[in-house]
């Protein structure tokens, strides 16, 4: 998160100069305080905004994270209506979407870890993905959702490689 924190910080600001599009103020500070006191996240520095729906906070993600000619991870069954939406965006920016296969829980990490580790001949001339994007608890349309483990394995794998997860995950506990 560091190295992006600023980056999509700076994007946010960029929207409308001097106010930025983080949402309303005290929204955005009542869902900070429930972030910390549900989710206690494990570091220091991170942080959130408040956004019109999934499709407008996946977008402020990609195009904080993205440049032209990136790779974004998906997974290759996905009903989502945020990566139906992204084709257009795709290609506008000329994005490289990156099928991964999916199991019983979701990406299938060990899949997920040979692709990652095996990219520069893989993948002659392409840069590696900078994110993925997934769905973890009850992925539309296979239902799956990941076991703890199984999301440590798939974290541990874009750890290594320097990959940001986006999860749409409205429904883990």
């Amino acid at each position: 998160i560091g190295l992006i924190g600023p980056q999509a910080q700076q994007y946010m600001h960029d929207v409308t100069p001097g106010v930025g599009t983080v949402g309303y103020l005290p929204l955005l500070e009542w869902v900070r305080g429930h972030i910390a006191e549900q989710h206690a996240p494990p570091y220091q520095g991170w942080e959130c905004c408040v956004c019109t729906g999934n499709a407008d906070g996946f977008q402020r993600a990609w195009e904080a994270l993205l440049d032209p000619g990136d790779t974004l991870l998906v997974c290759e069954l996905d009903f989502s209506f945020s990566t139906s939406q992204l084709a257009a965006w795709v290609g506008g920016r000329s994005l490289r979407l990156e099928p991964l296969p999916v199991g019983p829980e979701g990406v299938d990490a060990a899949a997920l870890r040979a692709l990652l580790d095996g990219w520069a001949w893989r993948r002659l001339g392409v840069r590696p993905p900078k994110a993925l994007f997934t769905i973890p608890s009850f992925h539309n349309p296979t239902t799956a959702s990941a076991s703890l483990a199984a999301l440590r394995a798939v974290y541990a794998a874009c750890a290594a490689h320097g990959v940001v997860i986006i999860e749409d995950d409205p429904y883990r506990m």
